[in-house]
């Protein structure tokens, strides 16, 4: 049986749906951390797949991200050998970053089949997925145990069997090639009893492109919502947070980032201090809502 490893935390959907029910309804066992991957060094996470055989590894595309710029003499004191699948999700997954995921964490210490770990030619799948809280699991990726496609790097893979995933423009029409509304045109049990509706069918307020092979390729939310380091979250919360503590008004941002996708920048009114702002944060909203900037206004 399979030893799983889910990094993203128990309070969001993939924790829930694949740290806890998952694996436990087809009797795995499940590998539980509490902590990030830095602590007390970059490798804490390759520690732990070689130290309890771990096999199915499951995180975010930005935990990669921030992963894959370290240095590579970490990974390389761990054998991973254990692992036969790679799963990420909660974000856009830039191709640089799939093929270092799979080159480097994928290929392992021994050769299986055609892979030459000398080459770094890859020997395990590497599945990018799409998942939402309202959908309750993945609803695009391969399937290894089942039917496998072909992996398309950056990509998160073909709507999986049973889920009609279509992307459309603004009048509701089927796009290929181009950015258009992500949105499920058929019901899916874990759908919201009051599903936000486009033109009759349930739009998952993201953006995607899909390819002439039904392939998804997310590029973030279209809304005012920010997805940082995988976690969807509002600007209204930090507002309000800030307003409630400070007594100012602020008014948040999300900004492109090369390691967090979004970061929050919080422009502010007031007399408030850039250190107190990003402190209020930190402990009303959550350290994954730290602030990259904090611009005073006059008005």
């Amino acid at each position: 049986r399979d030893t799983y490893f889910c990094t993203v935390i128990p309070g969001w959907i993939t924790g829930v749906t694949y740290l806890l029910f998952g694996p436990f309804m087809v009797g795995a066992t499940v590998v539980i951390y509490e902590g990030g991957p830095d602590y007390p060094h970059w490798d804490r996470w390759w520690f732990i797949i070689e130290r309890y055989a771990v096999t199915v590894f499951i995180t975010t595309a930005g935990a990669m991200r921030h992963l894959s710029r370290q240095d590579p003499e970490l990974l390389k004191r761990h054998n991973l050998d254990t692992l036969r699948l790679i799963v990420t999700t909660a974000e856009p997954f830039e191709e640089d970053v799939w093929r270092w995921t799979y080159q480097y964490v994928g290929t392992g210490t021994t050769p299986a089949v055609d892979s030459v770990p000398e080459k770094l030619t890859g020997r395990i799948p590497v599945i990018h997925a799409f998942i939402q809280t309202e959908l309750g699991t993945f609803v695009t990726g391969q399937l290894p145990n089942y039917i496998f496609t072909p992996l398309k790097p950056g990509s998160a893979g073909p709507p999986m069997p049973g889920f009609y995933i279509d992307v459309v423009d603004d009048e509701g029409k089927p796009v290929r090639g181009v950015s258009g509304r992500l949105v499920v045109k058929a019901p899916w049990p874990a759908l919201p009893l009051q599903p936000q509706v486009f033109n009759g069918i349930y739009d998952t307020g993201d953006m995607a492109v899909m390819d002439e092979d039904l392939y998804i390729y997310p590029r973030g939310r279209r809304d005012g919502v920010m997805k940082v380091n995988g976690y969807r979250m509002s600007p209204g919360e930090i507002e309000e947070a800030i307003k409630s503590a400070l007594g100012i008004e602020a008014t948040v941002h999300g900004v492109k980032d090369p390691l967090k996708f979004e970061t929050p920048v919080v422009y502010i009114k007031g007399g408030a201090t850039s250190e107190e702002v990003k402190k209020v944060v930190r402990e009303y909203v959550g350290p994954i809502a730290e602030i990259s900037e904090v611009i005073h206004v006059s008005h």
